[in-house]
């Protein structure tokens, strides 16, 4: 191939870098140039170099009189420079905006004095009362009928001002992010009763529970954005045979107290009743759903709010806690008031609930329609809770409640499903005995159930409802609570096919879906 001489370059034998790369000479006729070696050169060199033992320097072929350079690396002073830079203001801006968080959560801050002047200014017109004079004005109040209107029991509650939307819907979770002082109005009682605990839906029970507290966290004062200037307490009547729940209502921030059937069976005078009460397809619960009437025993509170556990809160309830409050002599407006003589209401309020128009036959006296169970809200009274638990040991009830009058004349209330329960007998006590007592609520605004408002036949439940209201289609926003009785307890088992279909739902283009057994609001 011409090749006549090998030439090398090094600068140090000892640890043999070299600094220049191979160069091959070759002579043909009188021109001198250098030329590129082949692979299979290369590769024959390298062979005789690890055979005779000499470190050779990494190859490179040139293809011209002059070398060509390696490319510089780059500079690592430089990159160490832009890395301190990037780190130096990344550092200053975590600084700056800690300090400035800081400065924002300070309740002694010029930019929360802002927010501190939108608080409520109309919530502390009455002096604050202590733990204890609340403890002790209750047992004062013992055995009392009827209770006059307490405006004194007025609690301190530390949490944000008010700068949000009232319902759920609307509303996020309680924020951190003030200490302003709101003074509540006073403290609510919600009370929810448990009878049984099977294994098989304890999980789904508890869960239940935990979607129904933290609703009436949400539309109370305890959530900073929420419009109410009443606080609350969350209790649980829990029956012993349900006593595996009441460690994990405990655990979600239940105040549980155990409690027995106020009327056993044995106690009942009336045999046909007793037998009626035993009966499982009388009622949900048998007797013992008459653990709600212990929301007349809770003194220490001035109201009572029931519910049942498939209940779900949505804006604040202010306005009917009011009405209970304002002095006998006032009129008070309650503008969700069933019938509109009773919207201006002047006298005392013990109670307000909506009634089950259809459970009971179309055409039928208001009076004599039964409260719907899973709602109601009351007056706590020892003397009204005596007299109720009377009319159960009594049994007056067959195919519905009855009484006599001095003058010997019976009195019936008709009977429907669940008659011989807490709906029948609540509606029974404030339809004969104390008329004029109690406030029925639009069933559409309050405890909406999406339920028909028509019979089979056509003819509306409601006796003297001209528009015969259906409250299936009430915008969601206008609603302050639902009651899910369609899906029976516990709801994952009866309603799993509507829950399979939520997706379904969701991708539909109108906002609002129309059902036969209730409405869904889409987002």
């Amino acid at each position: 191939s011409g090749l006549r001489k090998f030439e090398f370059c090094h600068k140090n034998s000892k640890k043999h870098l070299w600094s220049e790369p191979l160069s091959i000479l070759s002579n043909r006729g009188n021109n001198h140039h250098q030329t590129e070696l082949t692979m299979e050169q290369i590769t024959k060199i390298r062979r005789n170099s690890r055979t005779e033992k000499v470190r050779r320097p990494p190859i490179r072929t040139v293809s011209n009189s002059r070398t060509t350079p390696r490319p510089a690396p780059p500079t690592v002073g430089k990159l160490h420079i832009f890395m301190f830079i990037g780190l130096v203001v990344s550092a200053l801006a975590a600084s700056y905006y800690w300090i400035f968080a800081r400065e924002m959560n300070s309740p002694n801050s010029t930019m929360n004095a802002n927010n501190n002047l939108r608080a409520h200014k109309s919530a502390a017109t009455l002096s604050p009362v202590g733990p204890s004079e609340m403890e002790s004005s209750s047992k004062t109040n013992e055995g009392a009928t009827p209770r006059s209107p307490v405006t004194t029991n007025v609690v301190k509650t530390t949490v944000a001002s008010v700068k949000a939307p009232a319902t759920i819907a609307e509303s996020h979770l309680p924020s951190q992010n003030s200490n302003t002082t709101r003074t509540a109005k006073a403290t609510i009682a919600y009370l929810t009763s448990v009878t049984a605990c099977p294994v098989e839906q304890r999980q789904s029970f508890i869960d239940a529970a935990a979607v129904l507290k933290h609703s009436i966290h949400l539309t109370s004062m305890q959530n900073p954005e929420s419009i109410s200037q009443y606080d609350y307490h969350m209790y649980a009547f829990v029956h012993p045979n349900a006593s595996a729940c009441a460690e994990p209502l405990r655990e979600i921030g239940y105040r549980v107290q155990m409690r027995d059937c106020p009327v056993a069976l044995a106690e009942v005078q009336n045999d046909k009743y007793r037998a009626r009460l035993a009966n499982p397809k009388a009622g949900c619960c048998q007797e013992k759903e008459f653990l709600k009437l212990y929301s007349y025993t809770m003194q220490e509170y001035n109201l009572v709010v029931h519910l049942d556990i498939d209940f779900l809160m949505l804006r604040p309830m202010d306005d009917l806690f009011d009405a209970f409050f304002e002095s006998d002599e006032e009129t008070k407006e309650i503008p969700h008031a069933m019938w509109p003589n009773d919207r201006r209401w002047k006298g005392r309020i013990e109670a307000m609930f909506t009634r089950d128009y259809p459970m009971s036959q179309p055409g039928r006296e208001v009076a004599q329609v039964g409260m719907q169970g899973g709602f109601f809200i009351v007056r706590p009274n020892q003397t009204a809770f005596d007299e109720l638990v009377h009319l159960v040991r009594q049994g007056n009830f067959n195919a519905g409640w009855y009484a006599h009058t001095p003058d010997g004349e019976r009195v019936k209330y008709p009977g429907f499903y669940g008659a011989a329960m807490i709906q029948g007998l609540i509606g029974f006590y404030y339809g004969h005995y104390h008329p004029g007592q109690v406030v029925e609520l639009n069933r559409c605004y309050h405890n909406n159930m999406a339920d028909r408002p028509r019979a089979s036949n056509s003819k509306c439940f409601s006796p003297v409802d001209d528009d015969c209201m259906d409250c299936r289609h009430k915008k969601i926003t206008d609603i302050y609570s639902v009651h899910f009785t369609f899906c029976q307890k516990p709801v994952s088992q009866t309603c799993g096919s509507m829950l399979v279909q939520q997706s379904l739902l969701r991708s539909l283009p109108t906002p609002t879906v129309f059902l036969h057994v209730c409405t869904v609001d889409l987002p």
